[in-house]
């Protein structure tokens, strides 16, 4: 099963780049469907890191602490949980 995602123009070429460094420096040919399941499987082994970067990038208000999310009230509660 596949989906389409959107992503910034900006980091689709980044990514591009990188998987054409794969070939050129490493001799690696892969997709850019391949490399963003491999990041993405990744990001959900280490699901702290990703968490801490989150918070860095989007830091709560103080009237957002303490709210549940909108995965929280719909049941999605230990997402990354149910991939370890």
């Amino acid at each position: 099963m596949s989906a389409t995602v959107k992503i910034e123009r900006k980091k689709k070429e980044k990514l591009d780049r990188f998987v054409a460094s794969l070939l050129l420096r490493e001799g690696i040919k892969i997709t850019l469907q391949e490399a963003l399941s491999l990041m993405i499987d990744y990001a959900l082994e280490n699901e702290e890191e990703i968490v801490r970067r989150l918070k860095e990038a989007h830091p709560l208000r103080k009237t957002q602490r303490g709210r549940p999310s909108k995965a929280q009230l719909a049941g999605g509660e230990g997402f990354f949980k149910a991939y370890r």
